[in-house]
């Protein structure tokens, strides 16, 4: 349907132009995080003239998702997007779940960040939305593209990351031809766990590179 065209994987790279295009923004260094690399892998590859540099955080290329137990056997069942947006009604229990895996210490988790993430399943509809995306996701075979872009690029894990391990994002690094930083003491979301030491490691690249001064 035209819906789940517009949420389908295919459609995520001309989302992402779509954005830069509307924020005026004709060139930019594109930070992606676990599957977020996908789209933003596609738009360095497919319009390179738009990004200076690419940088992928735990990146989770060639990756499948885990949904919730039985989904991917129902989905071509009827009534199936009725019965969808009411499981995706489960998800906030499991939202607290898998952060805490994320993290490299559960119990580090800032209340904040909890009520950050939290802060997207207060949108109307947003059990609709979610229920469009994962239904694409499950109906699509669709990968990120093969090869690597030609420009500048930056892969960062977590030591501690059980969710893409730092062995998979190393043979991304290797596949690119680009460097690992492996960030100590921190999880899937080594961002987030250590805003500083990541954004310094970040303005590194960036002016080792000449992308900024």
């Amino acid at each position: 349907t035209a819906i789940a065209d517009v949420y389908a994987p295919t459609s995520e790279a001309d989302h992402l132009l779509a954005l830069m295009d509307a924020a005026g923004i004709e060139r930019a260094v594109l930070i992606a995080h676990s599957v977020g690399s996908g789209p933003a892998l596609e738009v360095a590859q497919y319009s390179p003239g738009r990004v200076k540099a690419l940088v992928l955080i735990a990146p989770a290329l060639g990756t499948r998702r885990r949904t919730l137990p039985l989904l991917p056997y129902l989905i071509d069942i009827p009534q199936i997007d009725r019965i969808g947006p009411i499981l995706m009604r489960l998800t906030p229990p499991l939202l607290q779940r898998g952060l805490r895996e994320a993290w490299s210490d559960a119990d580090a988790l800032p209340d904040d960040v909890l009520s950050g993430y939290r802060v997207p399943l207060q949108a109307e509809d947003w059990d609709q939305g979610l229920w469009q995306v994962l239904r694409a996701r499950l109906r699509s075979d669709h990968q990120p593209v093969p090869g690597a872009p030609g420009m500048d690029v930056l892969v960062v894990t977590g030591d501690m990351d059980r969710i893409v391990r730092p062995g998979d994002s190393q043979r991304t690094a290797t596949d690119f031809d680009a460097p690992l930083v492996v960030m100590e003491q921190t999880g899937h979301l080594p961002h987030e766990e250590d805003p500083e030491t990541f954004l310094s490691i970040l303005l590194g690249f960036l002016q080792d590179h000449r992308i900024i001064p």
